[in-house]
């Protein structure tokens, strides 16, 4: 088994130092959420609600796990610099015309949503170069601005959780 040096440590420990507020907020949140069958009761959450019915979460939320699995496929070959894998798994989370269409739909009702889904991919498509020139310090100093975007948006939107009836009155308000 290869040693990590603290050299390589280091970056990884503060990726995930920078992150770990909205980890802690985030899951008081979900468990306050689930309280009221899907809808914040939780007053002090000033984030913007994403309309979105309980089949569309449940897709958000299974696309949301893949990218989560995504970093921590990252950070594992990040600390070995297995350049191959960093570029694999960053493919994973970089702009493609299936993702497009994703954060499209997702974000139809609600403004900004949609523009900071396809940041976040975009800033992904920047690990991708970076792990293509095997460039470590590029690598991380991407990685850390990907999560940043991750972290922004969480702190940004929530999920409201509404009926097929409701959502789609919340689609003709903006045709």
């Amino acid at each position: 088994m290869k040693k990590i040096s603290k050299k390589i440590l280091l970056p990884i420990f503060s990726i995930f130092i920078s992150s770990q507020g909205w980890t802690q907020n985030s899951a008081h949140n979900y468990n306050m959420s689930l309280l009221n069958n899907g809808h914040e009761i939780n007053s002090s959450d000033k984030r913007r609600p994403v309309k979105m019915t309980a089949e569309m979460s449940k897709h958000q939320l299974k696309n949301m796990r893949d990218h989560l699995e995504a970093i921590a496929s990252i950070v594992s070959a990040l600390a070995i610099k297995d350049f191959e894998k960093m570029q694999k798994e960053s493919v994973r989370l970089a702009s493609s015309p299936k993702m497009k269409m994703m954060c499209n739909n997702m974000g139809k009702a609600t403004p900004g949503f949609t523009e900071m889904g396809l940041v976040l991919h975009s800033t992904a498509d920047k690990l991708v170069h970076a792990a293509k020139k095997k460039d470590y310090d590029l690598f991380v100093k991407k990685l850390g601005a990907t999560l940043r975007t991750c972290t922004s948006c969480h702190s940004t939107f929530k999920q409201e959780i509404v009926s097929q009836e409701e959502f789609h009155k919340s689609m003709s308000k903006i045709h």
